[in-house]
């Protein structure tokens, strides 16, 4: 224990002022982040959009990545002429002071940084310690576990960084070019970044435990490759009903498997809808009702999968109609049969809150904290567990939807406490959203509480023999 102590006290000494600069930025990049408001700030507005502000808001992370690799290089463990060898350590107690070193130095003060930025804000640190957890956990993850395995395995700085860079950019692009990242993306971003973090950590473990154990490079440096790999193609492993099925398991309510049935809606016929911007192919619209509705909650549609078809199913003020893409040709059949299955998720309403109609600052349970006293209204959490509904004439929408409030954890790996949720208004018709000056607005408040899925199978369907009509 002491010789532990006397390495992590030689880390702090030798590494005072990158540390220092890690510690300056934090603060400054949270202050400077979207999460401020104009009462919390510290004199920088002058720089909000700007270049500038963008570079110090990834400041602190750049810090860490230097600071985790200059200290594992300090004890280098590629090559055969290390000083360290001959000093009274071993190679364990090397990587746990290792270990301590970042934990002081790094998650400790990043800590009491993002505790003091929900302070700011007027939220409990307390409350939300759970959340700051699982965001140290995915900070260390990115910064400080996989910038010292990379460390561990390269002899310079520039081959440090040079091979992170890579790293970096390799999982972006497979998200980009490929139709399962982006589905996966679309409707269970937080399993891909779980995914993804779960392989990345698994990877910098193991290189790292192989290197400080055995000094084997060769094998360390494959291991690493193996893991980069693994980790842009995690989330291949991951269907999209896998994906959903571990979703279910943090229902809070069980969904019997007789409720909730999907039916045909004998008060509305089928119809041909408007083209969509692909060349000879119409959408036939489909009305469905869902037997046994629950009381004071919603059901949304999350995804559908049509056997053999693209559709979806969309609700329009508690009325579902399932959308089928079909070939133009189809237009002049006189029936069809339809096989597939929908995803919904059950939101139950935790109350309602009413809006004051001059600018301000309001706090929503469940959501965090909603400023209205800029061009658009935005809304700030550490972790969103509810969704806020409003509704307006005969339209009823989500500034801030069901699907943004289905992760159990956060999976931001960056130095804000808060993330940012903008008021999805972009009709005129809900610009009193952004705008309300005239009168208050009530908003509903509804917590996820389960997800489920259900199969349907209707055959010999009859569309309107009416002209196409506008979607």
């Amino acid at each position: 224990m002491t010789r532990l102590a006397t390495l992590v006290r030689k880390d702090f000494r030798h590494f005072w002022p990158q540390v220092a600069i890690f510690w300056v930025l934090l603060p400054i990049g949270i202050d400077l982040s979207e999460t401020t408001f104009p009462q919390a700030g510290l004199g920088n507005f002058w720089l909000r959009g700007s270049i500038s502000q963008e570079l110090l808001l990834i400041a602190a992370p750049l810090a860490c990545w230097a600071l985790a690799i200059a200290a594992v290089h300090h004890e280098t463990l590629v090559g055969d002429r290390q000083y360290w060898l001959t000093r009274p350590f071993g190679r364990v107690e090397l990587a746990a002071s290792k270990a301590l070193f970042f934990l002081l130095a790094i998650n400790v003060p990043l800590f009491l940084f993002q505790s003091l930025g929900l302070a700011i804000h007027g939220l409990s640190p307390a409350g939300y310690a759970c959340d700051l957890f699982w965001r140290q956990v995915f900070f260390t993850v990115y910064f400080i576990l996989v910038p010292a395995a990379v460390a561990a395995v390269t002899r310079t700085i520039f081959s440090s960084v040079t091979t992170l860079l890579a790293i970096c950019v390799s999982p972006l692009a497979w998200v980009v070019f490929t139709s399962h990242g982006q589905l996966l993306q679309q409707f269970f971003t937080w399993v891909h970044y779980c995914a993804l973090a779960a392989a990345a950590a698994a990877g910098a473990l193991i290189v790292l435990a192989v290197e400080y154990a055995w000094r084997r490079t060769l094998l360390a440096r494959s291991l690493l490759v193996v893991a980069v790999i693994a980790a842009i193609l995690s989330p291949l492993f991951v269907s999209t009903e896998a994906a959903f099925a571990l979703q279910g398991r943090f229902s809070t309510v069980a969904v019997p498997a007789d409720a909730f049935r999907i039916e045909l809606d004998p008060t509305r016929q089928p119809y041909w809808g408007g083209q969509p911007p692909i060349p000879n192919v119409l959408s036939l619209w489909v009305p469905l009702v869902l037997a046994n509705p629950p009381r004071d909650s919603r059901i949304e549609p999350w995804f559908t999968d049509v056997r053999g078809r693209s559709g979806t199913v969309n609700c329009d003020l508690g009325r579902l109609w399932l959308r089928v893409s079909l070939q133009r040709n189809d237009i002049g059949r006189t029936t069809f049969d339809l096989d597939g299955t929908v995803s919904f998720i059950l939101l139950s309403e935790r109350g309602h809150v009413d809006l004051p109609p001059s600018e301000a600052v309001i706090h929503l349970p469940g959501v965090g904290v909603c400023d209205s006293r800029r061009e658009a209204a935005h809304c700030y959490s550490p972790h969103l567990r509810a969704a806020l509904a409003e509704s307006a004439q005969d339209r009823r929408w989500y500034t801030v939807s069901p699907w943004e409030a289905s992760a159990p954890f956060p999976t931001s790996p960056w130095i804000n406490p808060l993330d940012v949720y903008p008021w999805h208004a972009t009709d005129p018709v809900l610009s009193r959203l952004t705008k309300r000056s005239q009168s208050s607005m009530c908003v509903t408040v509804l917590q996820p509480v389960a997800w489920f899925t259900r199969d349907f199978s209707f055959h010999n369907l009859h569309p309107a023999n009416s002209p196409v009509r506008s979607q």
